[in-house]
C-alpha cells in the first residue's frame, strides 16, 4: 500500500520527474545535433553514392529486359551474384474486360446475373457497392467463369529483377539511396 503524502510530497515527486525529464531532452537534444552533423559530414558521399548505385541498377535492369533468354529457361529466372539476386520475376496476371477495356462495374453485376453464373457468393463478393469490380475476388474465378460474364485473364509479362539478398543492412542502404536520389 502507497504511504499516505501531501501535496507538498506530490509537488517535490513532481519536481523530481520534471528535472529528469529535462536532462533526458538535453541528451536527446545533443543526441540530435551530433546526428545532423554525422549526417551532414556525409551526405555528399552518400548522395554520389546513390546516384552511383542508381545509374548501375539502371543499367542492370536494362542489360536483364534486353537479354531475357538467359533467364528464360527453366529453373534459371534468378541468379544470386554478389549478394544481387538478378533476373526475371513472375509478372502478376490481370483481369481486364473481353474487350480489353476497363471493367465497368455496373455492367459486371448485370453480365453475372444474365449468365446465370453460380459464383457460389453473392455478387456484392465480387463488385463493391460503388459498382467498382473487386480484383482480388474476381481472380480467384477460373477462365471460363470470367469468360461467361465477359472478362478475360492476362497472364502477367516476367519483369527484370535486382534485388540486394543481404539482410537489414541493405534495407538502410537502399532507404538512404531512395531519399538521396529523391532530393
Amino acid at each position: 500500500m502507497a504511504k499516505a503524502m501531501t501535496l507538498a510530497d506530490i509537488e517535490a515527486l513532481t519536481k523530481e520527474f520534471a528535472a529528469a525529464r529535462t536532462e533526458m531532452m538535453t541528451v536527446g537534444e545533443q543526441l540530435n545535433i551530433e546526428l545532423q552533423a554525422v549526417r551532414d559530414k556525409h551526405a555528399e558521399a552518400l548522395r554520389k553514392r546513390a546516384r552511383l548505385a542508381n545509374a548501375l541498377a539502371t543499367q542492370l535492369y536494362d542489360a536483364i529486359n534486353a537479354n531475357r533468354a538467359l533467364f528464360e529457361a527453366k529453373g534459371a529466372k534468378s541468379k544470386v551474384f554478389d549478394g544481387i539476386k538478378v533476373g526475371l520475376q513472375k509478372g502478376k496476371a490481370t483481369i481486364t474486360a473481353a474487350d480489353g477495356g476497363e471493367i465497368d462495374g455496373k455492367r459486371l453485376i448485370d453480365d453475372i446475373e444474365d449468365a446465370h453464373v453460380d459464383l457460389d457468393l453473392a455478387v456484392s463478393t465480387f463488385v463493391q457497392t460503388e459498382h467498382k469490380p473487386v480484383m482480388a475476388a474476381l481472380a480467384q474465378l477460373s477462365d471460363e467463369e470470367l469468360e461467361r460474364i465477359g472478362l478475360k485473364r492476362s497472364q502477367g509479362a516476367d519483369t527484370p529483377l535486382v534485388k540486394p539478398v543481404d539482410g537489414e543492412s541493405a534495407k538502410v542502404v537502399d532507404a538512404l539511396i531512395k531519399e538521396f536520389i529523391a532530393e
